[in-house]
């Protein structure tokens, strides 16, 4: 077995890349079109989860070092790429460690490093590009729209560089939260108020939290990407990857699931507070004690298109999930008509407001206008951003297995409150 391989067409010998529309082979020169396991156009490619398939668990597994393909001459300690020779042109293709597939930068052609594809880095499951790139395209343009504070000219003018299709490596988690939580909680009748502590016991069942095992791939952009369509996901098969860059996993499966514990925890405290501290007018979290048990892994690649574009030196990135369709980025803003507006505006409720506040110390109006003018600015700039991380798995919580398992409250002190 070669250590490159491209899927070549069985009616003209030229490269075929994998069709979104189709989910079938097609060759770049003839427009044939084969199935994703046609014996001709896979011929002398690695074979994987041939057979029935059967799920494994990659948590108990140690981590495995990454297979590294160097150039005579190369040293592993200082050398951060792999060099491969292009099967089909012959050229140097220069390529980041964790890379599994992607395209020749001279005859653009798809490439797969099958040398890659050993023991635990071989991902389980995949799941096919569904949207193409024309997709994310429109998705941009329409990001775009009713952001009054985005330069202007990064809307005209801003070019983009690249579009990509990328399969990201993540760790698939099921695991049960079992733990207590207290909260701090007041229950008003009339003007008397009294306060307790609430204690919460309680057990929940998650499944299928995704945690991006790819140390170069931003947590928050993938985070930002879900819920991510694990049931459309299929057997992994290489004839997937042409036409896109993959890669395989260099975190490791225990690294991940300590993330995916602590979003699983918040979540049952979410579930604790909502569903069994109910009866009281207000609420608020103190402390928790929650663990995770029964945790089980699985490898899946999941697909994105991604697209960067530079502005003022800064680098701005979008990404969609080509499966769902939803569509993340931040923009830039333009912090002088920002800052500039929310001053006007400020100064324009402080004028309206005096009239409203006749008689009030001459402070009062300008805090009221400043704070109006500041909550309303955040309020419509805050479209510009949607990356951010993912604290909770709230998504993959199954309320159904949720079990209360202890409920306690104690009075601690009753006041009264001052009417207006």
């Amino acid at each position: 077995m070669t250590d490159t391989y491209n899927h070549k067409c069985p009616a003209c010998g030229g490269a075929m890349n994998f069709d979104i529309k189709t989910h079938m082979l097609k060759c770049q020169f003839c427009d044939t079109e084969v199935p994703v396991d046609d014996p001709e156009a896979t011929k002398g490619a690695k074979k994987f989860n041939e057979g029935e398939f059967v799920r494994k668990n990659h948590y108990s597994e140690p981590e495995e070092p990454l297979v590294r393909h160097l150039a005579d001459g190369d040293d592993p300690e200082t050398t951060k790429h792999d060099t491969y020779a292009c099967p089909q042109c012959g050229g140097a293709i220069e390529v980041s460690p964790t890379t599994v597939s992607t395209i020749c930068p001279y005859c653009e052609n798809n490439v797969v490093f099958y040398d890659k594809l050993v023991g635990n880095h071989v991902p389980d499951l995949v799941v096919p590009f569904k949207l193409d790139k024309d997709v994310l395209l429109q998705k941009y343009q329409e990001h775009l729209k009713n952001k009054p504070f985005v330069p202007k000219l990064f809307k005209r003018d801003n070019r983009i560089e690249n579009i990509k299709g990328y399969y990201i490596p993540f760790w698939i988690y099921d695991m049960t939260a079992m733990g207590s939580a207290k909260f701090s909680a007041e229950r008003d009748i009339g003007d008397k108020t009294s306060v307790y502590n609430v204690f919460r016991t309680g057990s929940q069942k998650f499944e299928k939290i995704p945690e991006d095992a790819c140390i170069d791939v931003d947590d928050a952009l993938t985070e930002s990407l879900e819920p991510f369509a694990f049931d459309d996901s299929i057997p992994f098969k290489p004839e997937y990857l042409p036409s896109f860059i993959s890669y395989v996993y260099d975190e490791s499966c225990q690294s991940c699931a300590e993330r995916a514990s602590n979003r699983a925890a918040t979540s049952l405290v979410d579930t604790l507070e909502h569903e069994t501290v109910t009866d009281y007018t207000r609420v608020s979290f103190e402390s928790d004690d929650i663990k995770t048990s029964d945790i089980s892994a699985q490898s899946v690649l999941y697909p994105i298109w991604m697209m960067k574009t530079k502005w003022e030196n800064k680098e701005f990135t979008f990404a969609l999930n080509a499966q769902t369709g939803t569509f993340v980025g931040n923009l830039p803003r333009n912090n002088a008509l920002y800052f500039g507006s929310m001053t006007i505006f400020a100064v324009l409720l402080w004028f309206v407001l005096q009239f409203f506040f006749k008689g009030a110390d001459w402070w009062i109006p300008v805090v009221a206008g400043l704070a109006v003018s500041i909550i309303g600015h955040i309020a419509v700039d805050s479209s510009r951003v949607s990356v951010a991380r993912a604290t909770k798995a709230n998504s993959y919580g199954d309320i159904k297995s949720f079990k209360l398992l202890d409920a306690r409250d104690e009075f601690v002190r009753s006041y009264t409150r001052n009417r207006k």
